[in-house]
């Protein structure tokens, strides 16, 4: 049983294979999206909020741009991306209410961390998108 999907430079639509192309209204599941502010060529900002916005109406969705984090920034140690990475798996998969507290509400970490920018969340707490 899937209980959630993580999306790591998710590409633009137009660079997808016909055999991979997505489609984020079929994700009823809790959903991270997590991009980069120098992958602005293959994940740009308009592609993650286009995928979050295309979500199905009553699934938690989170998205995110790190900060200087451009297209394979994932590869190595993670960079930016692991902790919050480690957290959504820990808070979706274990029940983590320490983990929680990174992505609920509008007074969560990651809505505040200056090395996120385009953080945007939906049925985390409520049914309304928020923006810091």
């Amino acid at each position: 049983m899937i209980k959630t999907v993580v999306s790591i430079a998710l590409p633009d639509l137009k660079h997808c294979d016909p055999e991979d192309v997505y489609d984020t209204a079929r994700i009823t599941v809790p959903f991270l999206i997590m991009g980069g502010t120098r992958d602005f060529l293959i994940s740009p900002v308009s592609t993650n909020q286009l995928a979050l916005h295309s979500t199905n109406a009553g699934t938690p969705v989170m998205m995110g741009m790190a900060k200087g984090a451009a297209h394979t920034a994932i590869e190595g140690d993670g960079g930016n991306h692991r902790g919050y990475l480690t957290a959504w798996m820990r808070y979706r998969l274990l029940d983590d209410e320490e983990a929680m507290k990174a992505f609920h509400g509008d007074s969560s970490e990651m809505m505040h961390n200056e090395n996120w920018v385009d953080v945007i969340q939906a049925n985390m707490d409520d049914h309304d998108f928020v923006n810091p």
